[in-house]
């Protein structure tokens, strides 16, 4: 005759729920602050990028005003007419949309992963131990 004892684990599944909403509600915190991080890194790059262009821009057409300066001295010094040649392609273009990547979408998996692990061993521990002391 098995004698069933009362063990006063009734509250262990409510802190299981409760453990498991706050680890939840840690783990989206923290995505979207990464998330957040990696959209103003990215945005910074960006207008780092903007920046050198706007810069490079400038160099060129102040070296294009140089050379027809220097060229209308030239042809007023000198009776023949020559019309200097100017390159205004830009050494590097930027595109007009970086792409997306970063680790947010592996950092989720691999969180979502480690939670569903860790809920699993402790809910078999905790069945294992029911089942002992009963």
């Amino acid at each position: 005759m098995n004698i069933f004892k009362r063990t006063n684990q009734g509250g262990t599944m409510l802190g299981f729920i409760i453990v498991g909403v706050v680890l939840a509600l840690v783990t989206v915190a923290i995505i979207y602050i990464v998330v957040q991080r990696g959209e103003t890194a990215r945005r910074d790059q960006a207008i780092a990028a903007a920046d050198d262009l706007a810069k490079q821009q400038a160099e060129l057409a102040r070296a294009a005003a140089e050379a027809s300066n220097k060229a209308k001295e030239v042809a007023v010094t000198t009776p023949t007419t020559t019309k200097p040649s100017t390159n205004t392609q830009s050494a590097g273009t930027s595109p007009s949309q970086l792409p997306a990547t970063g680790p947010e979408s592996a950092l989720l998996t691999m969180t979502a992963l480690a939670l569903l692990a860790a809920s699993s061993s402790a809910y078999v521990a905790s069945r294992r131990s029911l089942a002992r002391s009963l």
